[in-house]
């Protein structure tokens, strides 16, 4: 997957600088949240949640904010393990509750959003009043799906409505359920685009298929003003102008939100729009709320969430046992990288791009780190691998190398 980052200056990072026009309203947009309701995990200054960013829209002081996700919202990777299905299920409802909390007003779903399969991403959604809308996805056997699109009017500070028509679009090519079908993305643009754009003084298309595609389908479909994206989890910073439409995407997991002020002039959007009405806030520990301020509508949610997840947690604890119990010594045999990578996804990814992957000499994860066998039941698994199982390999190295020997990214030296 590729990612894109574009620079501004680091002025730009601090949201006390930026002053936007005082009689737009705001677009707030997120992409490739992957699930997470609360700060990514990250070892050095995690960031997200929903609990920074229910801080930052209260800052923005703002009543006629527009919220739009675009896609892989609701789980970090296309399957599941079957174990770990309650718990992701549990939380993917309360991340679309704190997202309701927070006024969402429209989601493209991304390939990962059927995690789960589709009959649990219905169940999911069936009662939310966040739009969920994708033009060019459907159901085969025919029975009604999402809307294409939505409708909405916001205000501007001198009280003149702006109408909006926000498109949902995917990319063709990603992996969806097999229940479901694509029509080309362009196409359906362009017929929409069409039909619509005199009922829009700002036509936005939310799509999930990558930034190239955003990319060609600007160029494809003048009609369009504003192209919100996901799926490379490009971390733009500032609106690409491109055509007549401007793209944004903003990195992922909510670790930066973006807010767009747009400009209008007799209720025509101006163009191209400007970096100076563009903002990428990070989500960091300044966004924390104050502890004496009282909980917030969010924290009291996270609070159930927790109790909820902790519950799911103990049933599955105690399915482990109760499984581990049955199993004999010999099951701790040699599995496949496929079947560690049913649980472990990053770090599946992490080492099809290292040096590792493709060598000539077997380098599977059982290779350095154990025999797994019934992982986690049983097995001789290794989380962290010892030096000399990397000099077994690694023999031609020098004295200064082998003094710091270890598993480090691709490119790096040993």
């Amino acid at each position: 997957m590729k990612r894109f980052a574009f620079l501004i200056p680091a002025a730009f990072s601090l949201a006390g600088l930026w002053s936007p026009p005082a009689q737009a309203f705001k677009i707030v947009h997120s992409n490739d949240v992957m699930g997470d309701i609360e700060p990514c995990g990250c070892r050095g200054l995690p960031k997200g949640g929903m609990l920074r960013k229910e801080t930052l829209l209260k800052g923005l002081q703002d009543p006629e904010l527009l919220q739009l996700d675009a896609g892989d919202l609701l789980f970090s990777s296309e399957s599941v393990p079957e174990l770990l299905s309650a718990e992701s299920e549990i939380q993917a409802k309360y991340l679309l509750k704190a997202m309701e909390l927070l006024h969402h007003d429209a989601v493209v779903p991304g390939e990962k959003d059927f995690a789960l399969g589709l009959s649990t991403f219905e169940k999911l959604i069936k009662n939310t009043n966040i739009a969920f809308i994708a033009a060019n996805l459907s159901r085969k056997d025919g029975k009604t799906f999402l809307r294409g699109f939505t409708k909405v009017v916001r205000k501007q500070a001198n009280g003149r409505e702006i109408r909006i028509v926000i498109l949902g679009l995917v990319g063709e090519n990603l992996r969806w359920p097999e229940q479901l079908k694509t029509e080309p993305v362009i196409q359906t643009a362009k017929r929409l685009a069409q039909e619509l754009r005199s009922e829009a003084d700002l036509l936005i298309a939310l799509t999930h298929q990558g930034h190239e595609a955003d990319r060609k389908l600007a160029e494809a479909v003048p009609e369009l003003d504003l192209i919100i994206g996901g799926h490379t989890q490009a971390f733009l910073q500032q609106p690409v102008n491109y055509g007549s439409a401007a793209i944004l995407e903003t990195s992922y997991r909510n670790q930066f939100i973006g807010v767009l002020t747009p400009e209008f002039e007799k209720a025509k959007l101006k163009k191209p729009i400007s970096a100076a009405n563009y903002q990428a806030f990070a989500l960091d520990e300044f966004y924390e709320p104050i502890a004496s301020a009282g909980k917030t509508p969010v924290q009291q949610l996270l609070t159930e969430f927790r109790n909820s997840l902790a519950e799911a947690r103990k049933t599955r604890e105690a399915e482990l046992t109760k499984i581990a119990q049955t199993e004999t010594p010999a099951a701790a045999v040699f599995q496949t990288t496929r079947k560690c990578a049913e649980c472990h996804p990053a770090q599946f990814r992490f080492w099809k791009k290292s040096p590792h992957f493709g060598a000539r000499k077997s380098t599977e994860c059982e290779q350095c780190h154990g025999a797994g066998g019934n992982h986690p039941f049983s097995g001789v698994y290794q989380k962290t691998v010892a030096d000399k199982i990397c000099l077994g390999c690694h023999t031609k190295i020098s004295g200064a190398q082998r003094a710091r020997v270890s598993c480090k990214p691709a490119g790096a030296p040993l």
